[in-house]
């Protein structure tokens, strides 16, 4: 969910959520013995990737439905603020406390991954994503490179990439948990379905050498990549 499409449509952000998201909560609840209304999922609802879009929603959908929420996401000041929207509303709260939901980033990881080997099974549909994919850089090629390579110190290649690394640094952007002013903003206006076909067209791409690069600082870099970045990255400098 973007803000931008909030601010084009004139209503809150929670409205918007709220509203997307009210009509899939509302089947998951049990008839009540008492009537026709439906009660809320117990007393306690845990919503992960609740400190934006459908996540919000559900959090938003739950508490008018009388469930105190628990709201938990990776960047914890976005959901503090969240959460506190929430409450201002009058409904009933709770930002997970830090490290609360160790398993949240991990089961991210596995759905996504899943969602990127269905595609990948799905040869036209994956060329078309990756086609979607390049039509979204207009603006990324500026910092990254046109064939996603970097042109500029300290700006990264995205070429060759693990797609699912990218949509989570994409989501990270978005969420807060990292900040840099240009890519903040970026990744605020993409929905989840933007990120990874820009993530599929940046892993197609070919890994090639930044413009900047030192062969002699190569050389000496590379037993240090291998001694202290493998754990993250891999043998061909790909985020696992």
């Amino acid at each position: 969910m973007s803000k931008a499409l909030a601010r084009e449509l004139d209503v809150p952000v929670l409205a918007l959520a709220g509203a997307l998201a009210s009509e899939f909560v509302v089947r998951c609840w049990r008839p009540s013995s008492s009537g026709g209304k439906r009660a809320p999922i117990g007393r306690r609802a845990l919503v992960t990737g609740a400190s934006r879009g459908i996540g919000l929603g559900c959090a938003v959908a739950l508490a008018e439905a009388g469930a105190h929420v628990v709201m938990a996401a990776r960047g914890h000041e976005a959901l503090e603020a969240s959460a506190a929207e929430v409450r201002a509303a009058g409904l009933s709260a709770e930002p997970a406390a830090r490290g609360s939901v160790p398993a949240d980033g991990e089961l991210r990881r596995e759905v996504l991954e899943r969602k990127l080997d269905s595609l990948a099974r799905n040869e036209d549909r994956f060329r078309r994503y990756i086609l979607e994919g390049e039509l979204r850089t207009s603006l990324c090629r500026h910092c990254h490179g046109a064939e996603g390579v970097s042109r500029r110190p300290g700006v990264p290649s995205l070429a060759a990439q693990d797609p699912a690394y990218l949509v989570e640094q994409f989501e990270r952007f978005a969420d807060g948990e990292r900040e840099e002013f240009v890519m903040s903003g970026l990744a605020d206006g993409l929905g989840e379905s933007d990120m990874i076909r820009l993530a599929l067209y940046y892993a197609s791409l070919p890994l090639g050498p930044e413009a900047s690069g030192e062969p002699e600082l190569a050389d000496r870099g590379g037993p240090i990549y291998r001694r202290l970045c493998t754990g993250c990255n891999d043998h061909q400098w790909c985020g696992r």
